[in-house]
């Protein structure tokens, strides 16, 4: 294994237990952040997912000029990755980077990602996207799809990997150092994956007011597929939307009346536009 510099967060939880028994063993020069357990977390947060839950670590891989930064939460079922330029890595081009590595090993493997990833997702040496199927973003049915049809592997824009030989559960610490894909080619598929990502502009999810009722959920999907009708469809856990330059997901909450938006453009304005737009016609 290559001898990386790398940033490591704890962010002060029991990463700080784990953490070291892993890294300790590899050839890496490590900076350890929030590595002292504290459960009133006086850093930050321990949730990378959020940005300035990062600012620490963005700061500190530009003034190492580390390889990768590494970010875990709370109870380390996710990880995060940022770049040797100090940019974060979205979930889901990780998935892709992992769905390339696991096609090597297994070329027949189909892959699971949630209903929010990007189209966009980078394709470097071989095409993945015939081997991957997305799935509803809620937990109970994602873990359900995962086991029944055995995929090797999910993965989901918020930094949880499952893993099939980890009897289909995630785990923050098998992507670290899964050899098919860092042994090899280091951090520039991390970077790689970020300048892929840098090409679209996401849109924080949305909720909506409250519909009239629940039974009023279905007539608005409805609704929003026939005002669409000349985009590519795909009705699971909502509706999701697709053309070239943009797409969105609209899916009902479980237990109220309420839909969320989440939508990804090609640039901010044109994100920003349709963004306005598909809420627009929600709240009609």
């Amino acid at each position: 294994m290559r001898p990386f510099n790398v940033v490591l967060d704890a962010g002060s939880a029991w990463v700080d237990l784990w953490a070291p028994l892993l890294f300790d063993r590899l050839p890496c020069k490590t900076t350890r952040l929030c590595f002292t357990i504290d459960g009133r977390f006086p850093n930050h947060e321990a949730n990378p997912l959020i940005e300035e839950n990062r600012r620490d670590i963005v700061e500190q891989v530009i003034a190492e000029k580390a390889d990768i930064g590494i970010a875990w939460d709370g109870d380390a079922d996710r990880c995060f990755f940022i770049d040797g330029t100090g940019e974060f890595v979205p979930g889901d081009f990780v998935t892709a980077l992992l769905a390339e590595a696991f096609l090597l090993k297994h070329p027949a493997a189909t892959i699971l990602y949630d209903l929010r990833a990007s189209p966009r997702r980078p394709r470097r040496g071989r095409s993945v996207r015939r081997h991957l199927a997305h799935e509803s973003r809620r937990h109970a049915f994602f873990q359900a799809a995962h086991a029944r049809n055995q995929r090797h592997l999910r993965g989901e824009v918020t930094g949880h990997y499952y893993f099939r030989d980890n009897f289909y559960a995630d785990n923050g610490f098998i992507r670290v150092v899964d050899p098919r894909v860092d042994v090899e080619e280091g951090p520039e598929p991390a970077t790689a994956a970020r300048a892929a990502a840098s090409q679209v502009t996401s849109s924080p999810a949305r909720s909506t007011p409250a519909l009239p009722s629940m039974a009023a959920v279905p007539a608005k999907l409805d609704e929003i597929a026939v005002q669409y009708a000349d985009a590519h469809q795909y009705k699971l856990d909502g509706i999701s939307i697709e053309y070239p330059d943009w797409h969105f997901n609209v899916r009902p909450s479980n237990t109220e009346p309420l839909l969320r938006l989440n939508l990804e453009a090609v640039t901010a304005e044109l994100m920003a536009a349709k963004r306005d737009e598909v809420l627009a016609l929600i709240r009609a």
